[in-house]
């Protein structure tokens, strides 16, 4: 199947959840995200923040790590392609900028040193096994974690695991993909 097929099919499908299973399944996903020692050791946590279209939700974690005093780091897209990291000090500061995504404002200022040890949240429509994923299109995650040298795990539903979709040369994949029914270790993206 083409990517842009599956990708309006998944987006369908997570659109039509109800918020009350969108909400039991992010905490099962969080839950089981939770156990992964790369996430209990990270000393940077990089996460989207979940904004639209029933994401994973990223917003209760993201609380829960202000809290305990965890640096978060969340992304700002720029017009030329490119996402800044800036550190999140509270998530009431977060106001929707491109694409109707939630982001830092400009006076949060950009982190330019991420840990070798940090974490990053991938967010996505549809995931391979072997941790490729499909987004929105536009590229953003696919061009950080072409640099990024720290663990990266995507977090969807089960229902969005899927091998019916062939990677692209620009692709990046994930260490791990993290479901409401398990934990998927990417073997390619574990072996780089």
């Amino acid at each position: 199947m083409n990517k842009e097929e599956l990708r309006r099919q998944l987006l369908e499908k997570r659109r039509a959840m109800l918020p009350g299973d969108a909400d039991s399944l992010s905490a099962a996903i969080l839950g089981r995200l939770k156990t992964l020692e790369v996430f209990q050791d990270a000393p940077q946590i990089l996460t989207y923040v979940s904004s639209k279209d029933n994401e994973v939700d990223t917003c209760v974690l993201i609380r829960e790590l202000l809290a305990a005093g965890r640096v978060v780091l969340v992304p700002k897209a720029s017009s030329s392609g490119i996402m800044e990291w800036r550190r999140l000090e509270d998530l009431e500061m977060l106001m929707p900028g491109r694409f109707d995504i939630f982001e830092p404002p400009e006076h949060c200022p950009a982190v330019t040193t991420i840990s070798p040890a940090a974490l990053c949240l991938a967010p996505g429509i549809a995931f391979s096994t072997d941790g490729y994923r499909i987004g929105y299109g536009g590229g953003y995650f696919d061009r950080f974690l072409a640099g990024f040298s720290g663990s990266a795990v995507g977090l969807a539903y089960e229902f969005q695991i899927t091998d019916d979709f062939q990677s692209q040369p620009h692709d990046r994949p994930v260490q791990w993909i993290i479901t409401e029914e398990r934990v998927i270790r990417c073997a390619e993206a574990l072996g780089r």
